[in-house]
């Protein structure tokens, strides 16, 4: 009878109370020196009506994880569905991850700082989450593989941990920082650097993008290379390549013998 009652009196909206109050109270005091008490009176409850919806402390925190998660998964590949192409694709993705963190300075406490406290909290109640969003990485990936955009011996399991962790460390470090400067302001550096390193066209522009550049390639070289010394031939790339080092640390170029040392 008590236990029926307790199912009647229970109020659909009072989980997310009890969870936005949890967000502003971890990031305020830390994960470990909240306590229940704490979240209740920030949710303006009593803490035993807390009881009622989550077991514990952790409970909550596990919550806040998997739906703020989910929310965030959800809206990325809103996202980047209105984009051309999967390098567009890449840059939206980044953009919004740091844009997002960025509206959310208490959240963006949490999941960058108070959620690694928990060294098993990563290996299990927030895996399925995790899993969810590097599939989102992948796909686009992939996707980018398929479309010749990206390389097609690329490893796409490596590259989504690869984008994942520079994102991440991105919004720890500022999150570290006490959020001194604009975070979304560094996604196009974020963004060149890992294409850069995926794409099969080094510009690593999108297919929009490029529809209204015009390509200018640079002259071929000679076949047979003149003297390449600094004088004539400075920015030639082969007069870098054509430079040895001299017996002693100093530089000779290609057609000078080398001296033997005194």
């Amino acid at each position: 009878m008590n236990g029926d009652s307790a199912l009647i009196m229970r109020d659909p909206d009072k989980p997310q109370q009890i969870i936005d109050a949890a967000v502003r109270v971890f990031a305020r005091k830390g994960y470990f020196n909240s306590r229940v008490s704490d979240i209740a009176r920030e949710a303006g409850i009593a803490a035993g009506t807390i009881y009622l919806y989550f077991k514990t402390k952790e409970d909550i925190l596990v919550t806040v994880f998997r739906e703020k998660m989910a929310e965030f998964v959800s809206a990325l590949w809103r996202a980047i569905a209105e984009e051309p192409d999967a390098v567009a694709k890449v840059r939206r993705l980044i953009s919004m991850h740091f844009e997002i963190l960025e509206q959310q300075p208490e959240m963006a406490e949490v999941v960058q700082v108070e959620l690694r406290q928990g060294q098993k909290f990563f290996r299990g109640p927030a895996t399925q989450e995790i899993a969810a969003y590097f599939a989102l990485i992948a796909s686009l990936l992939e996707e980018g593989v398929a479309a010749g955009l990206f390389r097609r011996d690329l490893p796409v399991k490596v590259a989504t941990k690869m984008l994942f962790g520079a994102m991440d460390q991105m919004a720890t470090s500022w999150v570290l920082g006490k959020r001194g400067y604009r975070l979304a302001d560094t996604a196009p550096a974020v963004a060149d650097l890992f294409l850069q390193g995926i794409a099969t066209d080094p510009e690593t522009r999108s297919l929009s993008e490029k529809s209204d550049v015009t390509t200018v390639r640079a002259p071929a070289l000679p076949a047979q290379p003149p003297d390449c010394s600094p004088r004539t031939h400075g920015a030639q790339p082969v007069a870098v390549l054509r430079l040895a080092l001299r017996p002693g640390g100093r530089l000779r170029t290609g057609g000078e013998a080398p001296r033997r040392l005194p």
